[in-house]
């Protein structure tokens, strides 16, 4: 009889380990994904593996069999295939910040967030099941080496907590420093890491501790009007487009559009609480007081509303209960249901001093859902870009609808009407990358430059000139949604020494860097997010050229 040749061999090696091949293969498919997507060095792939492998093992010191060894994985096994797919469409690992976010995220927000994963999921789940049939099928016979397995698996509990702060300069030539923490990309360490650090942000932001700088009073005889309103992933570049084309900016005297506007996070339970606390960091959000905080200080009827499902303000963490009885929730798809809402406290506080915070759904996915027939300005119609961006604009020709029925309610009112609209972020409609929505890894235009707009009735105009005048000059100044808080105090008359210098838009403002808050909860400036956009050279042109 011949010797089998090499080839016969491994035939035969993987009809008889074929289980073990595919078990392992999966446990792992999210490192290799991580690997695909970010063109890291093969030593960095194999380091990863390394740390994967050895978490993988820690079930030997309890367990003696391969298969309870691999049943004892099967929770990792459980999302393996639905993470791998995170990282592809993302670029990178669930983070600490998108974590955080699922801890202040209703199931309805996570429901639209999640639907575009419902076919990699469904794959996921039926090649568990395969996962769990398979390593039932594994023979319960001893493992192998038991004890090496052992001695792997605590060294990779030692590893994991010691070498991040070692250093290792020695792997430098192997591009594998852990200075950089590249264990937090192995599966599933990544998913313990970041949730530990999700709970305990979050913990931080619960424990808010903050004093009010000044008590004040809104002075004089008429009523005084104030109102927010926070869009909903509604981009600058959509809104310019729609504006001209429907002539709204012309539309109403006192309009003032900043046309360069960038938002300060692209995702809403960031950028909400620090438009909301005039925050620069998410950090100072727990330690400052927040919008409501000083409309109430000042005597208002303080109201909010919202139709926003991802974001009900009077029981988000980050808040920490800011409305109280004052919210008010909607769930329509259509936020011109708020408007009776809203009439209802105009005709109740005529003769008292109002302040309103709007929550709108916006142009929050899914668009076709947000603006009724009559508002189809834009046919739905060609390919699948084409007709996602008709809908977008459809659905901001009703938002811009939403704020001209809004405005018209407040010129009719006795006194003096004061309101501002920002968006929270904008929304990406494949123009780059194929990139849909918001909360990408690589933040692009699109998400981050929103629109802002003020207006004031003639009244209020008349008894502020100088200021309305300081406002429409600074509107042609590059600014963030950081400076809204601000303004809006300077414009209820707060005393400046409670106001950030510079910052108030009815003043001397000062222009400054530009920051805003990526997913993974980290800091960058906007001369990054034109650094890592280089390659969208037209894009950058093509926006600055309609500003």
């Amino acid at each position: 009889m011949s010797n089998p040749t090499p080839v016969s061999r491994a035939a035969q090696w993987i009809k008889t380990c074929y289980a073990e091949i595919f078990l392992l293969s999966w446990l792992l498919l999210p490192n290799i994904a991580q690997w695909l997507t970010t063109n890291a060095s093969l030593p960095h792939l194999l380091a990863s593996l390394l740390v994967s492998l050895c978490f993988l093992l820690l079930p030997s010191i309890i367990v003696n069999s391969r298969r309870a060894l691999f049943l004892a994985n099967a929770p990792w096994a459980f999302f393996s295939g639905f993470l791998a797919s995170y990282i592809i469409y993302y670029h990178a690992p669930i983070s600490s910040g998108m974590m955080q976010s699922v801890l202040q995220t209703d199931w309805r927000e996570a429901h639209e967030q999640l639907n575009r994963y419902i076919y990699p999921a469904l794959i996921s789940l039926a090649a568990f099941a395969v996962y769990i049939l398979l390593a039932w099928r594994l023979n319960a016979a001893p493992l192998k080496n038991r004890k090496i397995l052992m001695a792997s698996g605590l060294w990779g509990i030692t590893g994991l907590i010691y070498l991040p702060y070692a250093g290792f300069e020695a792997y430098e030539r192997l591009e594998v420093t852990l200075d950089t923490h590249f264990y937090r990309e192995a599966y599933p360490v990544n998913i313990l890491d970041s949730g530990y650090e999700a709970i305990r942000k979050n913990r931080t932001i619960k424990n808010r501790n903050f004093k009010l700088p000044a008590i004040h009073s809104l002075s004089g005889t008429e009523q005084k009007i104030f109102v927010l309103i926070a869009g909903e992933s509604t981009r600058a570049q959509s809104f310019d487009e729609v504006g001209r084309d429907l002539d709204f900016f012309s539309q109403y005297p006192g309009l003032i559009y900043f046309n360069d506007v960038l938002a300060q996070a692209n995702f809403t339970n960031a950028s909400i609480p620090m438009l909301l606390t005039g925050a620069t960091t998410l950090q100072e959000v727990a330690d400052r007081p927040n919008l409501i905080d000083w409309q109430n200080s000042a005597g208002c009827v303080t109201a909010v509303i919202s139709n926003n499902t991802s974001y009900d303000f009077s029981d988000n963490a980050a808040i920490s209960d800011i409305a109280g009885d004052s919210g008010i929730t909607h769930h329509s798809r259509y936020d011109h249901d708020m408007l009776p809402t809203v009439d209802g406290l105009l005709a109740t506080t005529a003769t008292r001093n109002l302040c309103i915070i709007l929550h709108m759904a916006g142009s929050h996915f899914d668009y076709s859902a947000r603006y009724r027939d009559e508002f189809e300005h834009y046919p739905v119609s060609g390919d699948e870009q084409e007709k996602l961006l008709a809908s977008y604009q459809n659905s901001v020709v009703m938002v811009q609808d939403f704020l001209g029925r809004l405005i018209d309610r407040l010129s009719n009112v006795e006194g003096q009407a004061f309101m501002v609209y920002t968006s929270d972020h904008g929304e990406n409609l494949m123009e780059i990358e194929g990139l849909k929505e918001h909360v990408t890894l690589r933040p692009t235009e699109y998400e981050l430059k929103v629109p802002m707009l003020y207006w004031a009735n003639k009244q209020y105009r008349e008894e502020h000139q100088v200021a309305w005048q300081q406002l429409a000059n600074n509107s042609k100044l590059p600014v963030s949604n950081a400076s809204v808080l601000a303004t809006l105090l300077d414009a209820m008359g707060f005393p400046g020494s409670t106001l950030e210098p510079g910052k108030s838009l009815m003043g001397r403002f000062i222009p400054t860097e530009r920051f805003f808050v990526h997913p993974s909860y980290s800091l960058r400036s906007e001369k990054s997010l034109l650094r890592d956009n280089s390659h969208n050279i037209e894009l950058v042109a093509r926006t600055i050229k309609q500003h």
